[in-house]
């Protein structure tokens, strides 16, 4: 008997909360750079706010659907974000020169996107739900690298 076998009934409900744990980290972390950034930088972490805000909505109803719930403080990777930020700030306000952090913290999430749609299970709406916001995710880092 394998008991490391992963329940699957239980992979789309760690990997949805998981993403959406991850999506409120960027909101949060977002949401302290509002005030740091500098007037280059605060449209683009104004936009990229609204967009994992809107995101939220739909992900925390799947994960209410399959019967789970995300983690209400964030993870530890968010507060080092925001003390990065508001340390990065001590020296200057955010500017320009965030973008490139910006970018790799967006791909991370992106990846947790990709785990989460990889681990959707029989659920073709979720999957769908979790590729447009991906794709959606994917221009803005795009936009953001031009």
């Amino acid at each position: 008997m394998d008991t490391h076998k992963v329940n699957t009934s239980e992979q789309p409900i760690s990997a949805i909360s998981q993403l959406a744990t991850d999506v409120v980290d960027a909101i949060r972390g977002y949401e302290t750079m509002i005030d740091l950034a500098d007037e280059d930088l605060r449209p683009v972490v104004e936009r990229l706010h609204a967009l994992h805000n809107t995101h939220a909505g739909p992900l925390l109803t799947m994960l209410d659907e399959l019967g789970g719930s995300p983690d209400e403080v964030g993870s530890a990777f968010a507060m080092v974000h925001r003390a990065v930020a508001k340390t990065r700030n001590l020296f200057g306000a955010l500017d320009s020169s965030a973008v490139r952090q910006i970018v790799d913290g967006e791909e991370r999430l992106v990846n947790s996107y990709s785990n989460a749609i990889s681990n959707s299970g029989s659920q073709p709406e979720y999957r769908n739900i979790l590729s447009d916001q991906r794709d959606e995710l994917r221009a803005e880092i795009t936009t953001l690298r031009t």
